[in-house]
């Protein structure tokens, strides 16, 4: 029987070692963000820069949140990981350590383009701006854990750098391109992929908050809705990690 056990003293420290990670590495943060500047500056001048910008900034977190599953197929080339699967702790704690890590530098890269939007005056200059970047803050860190979980998911019988490629390739523009961030798909061929794509949700909270309850074209549910689903998703992602790493290589 699958039972969950979490040492969350050791997740924390897990979590900590991939930010510590993040902040050495320079170049992964501007290049995170100046990919998510240019898709602005190339899709806002044919669309709304507004609801391209909502859905950038669920876009800046897919992209670093997927990354995130780098992080273990390195660990496995240099060590690191056979070292902490023979340690007697629980996978759900090695699985949520780095699920935790992740979603703090995925979520740095969603609040730093929230916050240059913002400046920028692309979703205007009023009174309740603060509270709408406020309302966000957890948002994002809520997006940052599923699309972490998904990484982490995808990586965890990966054992080299080419595989998880073939997914960036593959898989993460996809994702991205059918979450209605640019285009709206509804009353196309494509709709079904985008109801079955976890990042349109993501998207469709983001407008929610930031575009006063205008909701993503390609979906428009209510807003605690599209929270717990993305909730329910980060869930069984990790949990499905969990069971992989348990049944592989157990303690």
């Amino acid at each position: 029987m699958f039972k969950i056990r979490i040492n969350f003293r050791v997740a924390i420290a897990l979590a900590k070692r991939e930010f510590l990670k993040y902040i050495r590495n320079k170049s992964r943060i501007i290049t995170s963000m100046f990919q998510s500047l240019m898709f602005l500056g190339i899709f806002g001048m044919v669309g709304n820069v507004s609801l391209i910008s909502a859905g950038l900034i669920s876009q800046a977190i897919l992209f670093s949140g997927i990354f995130a599953g780098f992080s273990i197929i390195q660990d496995k080339m240099l060590g690191f990981h056979k070292e902490i699967m023979v340690a007697p702790i629980t996978r759900t704690t090695i699985t949520l350590g780095k699920a935790l890590g992740g979603t703090i530098i995925a979520s740095i890269q969603g609040i730093i383009l929230l916050s240059l939007t913002s400046l920028l005056g692309v979703f205007g200059y009023d009174l309740i701006l603060l509270l709408r970047i406020l309302a966000a803050l957890p948002a994002i860190l809520l997006i940052s854990f599923m699309v972490v979980s998904l990484g982490n998911l995808l990586s965890v019988k990966m054992n080299d750098f080419h595989k998880m490629q073939f997914i960036m390739t593959f898989l993460v523009m996809p994702m991205f391109l059918s979450s209605g961030a640019i285009i709206d798909f509804v009353g196309t061929p494509f709709y079904n992929f985008t109801l079955i794509n976890p990042m349109t949700y993501a998207v469709d909270t983001m407008r929610w908050i930031m575009l006063y309850g205008t909701p993503a074209l390609s979906v428009g549910l209510p807003i605690i809705i599209d929270i717990l689903i993305i909730f329910g998703l980060s869930i069984c992602f990790n949990l499905l990690a969990a069971l992989i790493f348990r049944k592989t290589e157990a303690v």
